[in-house]
Parts: C-alpha cells; structure tokens; sequence
C-alpha cells in the first residue's frame, strides 16, 4: 500500500495525511507517470520497457487505489474495507490508553545498577530486565512465570547443563514476550524504535540487555472480573474450532470467552493481548477500552 506515512499539522487540531510509495529509477518514474496519467497502450509499454513492466502497472494502480480508501477513511471517518469489501464508519468517542512507560524505564534504569529488576503492573504483567547472560537471564525468568514451582519439566528435574531448554521453552512460551525478538518486527503496532528506549537501544540491540513481558492470564482474567467482566472458558470442541481458523489465548488448552456488563461478549484473542506487549498498554486500561468497545454501536 506504501512505504511512508506523512502527517502534516494544519493548525486548529486539523491534519493532512499522506501515504508515501518509495520508489528509484527511471523505470519506476516512468511507471509512476504511466498510472497517473491512466493514458497508456500495452503494447506501447512492451516496447518501451517488457512484458513484465504491465503487471507492475496493475501492481501500483491497486496501491494507488488502496492509499486513497485509506486516506478517505482516515480524512472523512467512513470507508470501505480493502480487504473485506466491508463499509466502515468511525464512532467519535474516543478511545485513549493509559501505559506503563515510567515502569518500564525504571526496570531498565534498575538492571543497569543491579544486573536484574523487575516490576508488576496492575497485578498480572510482570517486567523484567536483566544484564546476565542469556542462561541465568531465563533461568531467573522461568521461576518468575512458574513462582515457586519446582524446576521441573513433565516430571523430571532440569538440571544445570538444561539452560538452553528452559530458554528455548520460555521464549515459546504464549504469554512471553521479548521486547526485541517480539517487537523489532512486529506489525500493526507501536513502532520498536518510539518506545521509550532511548537510553538502551543500543544494549538491546547487541545482547547486553534483555527486556521481557510476561503476562499471566489467570490473574488478568481475574482483572476483567473486577471491572464486572463474566469469564468463561470455552469447551474443547468449542476452542478447537476457533483455534484451527487463528490461535487464540487459552487457560487449561480451553479458550477464554469475556462477557461485559451489557451483555454483549467475545472470545478473546491475540490482538487484544497485544497491546499489553507491543504498545506498552496497562492491563487496566486495556480492559476499560474493551468496555467502552462494547458499548459502541456494531
């Protein structure tokens, strides 16, 4: 669709957006030309350039066409979908988060001093920061995501010369996240780089620091209680049937279904969670967000 996002500030609280395609060389300004101007015969652009230049011709009038769905939704607050087909209007009220970025310098600020720190937020995401190796690192991670359990997989101790499996096994684990190896790529979320890292970038980067999210489900459904939220969990036949289409979080192998005060519910999903990881969220605020969703018209 592009490669830049451009926002240009109007004055009076009002924004010009536009979406950027990144592109060099002659043939590619030609090709630019050739869409704006829609004024082209195919075989006249065989001859000039190949055969192939016709489908990077298509190629770009869909991006072109998808920029101005975009722009017109962004600009006006009803649209159409590009994947979907669906027709979309914006609601007005607006949704804002609350987020742990002062935690998140602090634990950073305290593994410098102190090799390890960690802190929770609103009783079920854990921060932990930590100058180790990468061994004692997950090692200490793994007695945070299982508290005072036995260091035990199926049975069986894990003994010392096993450090490379316990950070194997943590950083598949569902609801661990490092902030690198998550976040450096991740898409449709809070870019890696304007997270509040000025001071460590460069540490994480080339290993001196690891920074990691942990989320523990149980407690944040425990949260969403709080807030009058109904939890329950699906039925095997019920999870396995959602979680074949997209994985989704679960408790005991079985999916979570959130039921807010007005009645009306869904199954929770990855992209909820997400904004815990990526965006720096507050499970709290999250959750408040998910109840001023619901009660939004459909």
């Amino acid at each position: 669709m592009g490669d830049l996002i451009h926002r240009k500030y109007l004055g009076e609280g009002k924004f010009k957006w536009n979406i950027i395609e990144l592109k060099v060389g002659k043939v590619n300004k030609l090709l630019f030309e050739l869409v704006e101007s829609e004024d082209f015969e195919k075989e006249e652009i065989i001859t000039k350039l190949d055969a192939n230049a016709i489908e990077q011709i298509e190629r770009l009038k869909k991006q072109k066409n998808r920029r101005q769905e975009i722009l017109n939704f962004i600009n006006k607050g009803e649209g159409i979908d590009i994947r979907t087909g669906i027709n979309l209007k914006l609601d007005p009220k607006e949704v804002s988060h609350a987020r742990y970025d002062k935690e998140f310098i602090d634990i950073i600020d305290g593994a410098k001093k102190s090799q390890v720190a960690f802190a929770i937020i609103d009783g079920c995401l854990a921060l932990f920061a930590s100058t180790l190796n990468d061994e004692d690192t997950f090692h200490f991670l793994y007695h945070i995501v299982f508290e005072d359990k036995k260091m035990t997989d199926n049975g069986k101790c894990i003994q010392n010369n096993d450090e490379r499996f316990i950070m194997g096994r943590m950083l598949l684990h569902p609801y661990v996240k490092d902030i690198l190896l998550h976040n450096l790529n991740a898409a449709h979320h809070t870019s890696f780089f304007s997270l509040p890292l000025e001071n460590v970038l460069y540490d994480l980067l080339f290993g001196r620091i690891r920074i990691i999210v942990y989320l523990n489900i149980i407690a944040f459904c425990a949260l969403c209680t709080y807030y009058h939220i109904t939890v329950e969990l699906l039925s095997k036949k019920e999870t396995h049937l959602i979680n074949s289409i997209d994985s989704i979080p679960m408790i005991n192998k079985k999916g979570i279904k959130l039921t807010f005060p007005n009645g009306k519910g869904f199954v929770l999903g990855k992209g909820s969670l997400c904004k815990m990881y990526y965006d720096l969220v507050r499970p709290t605020s999250l959750i408040e967000s998910l109840i001023t969703k619901s009660s939004m018209p459909s």
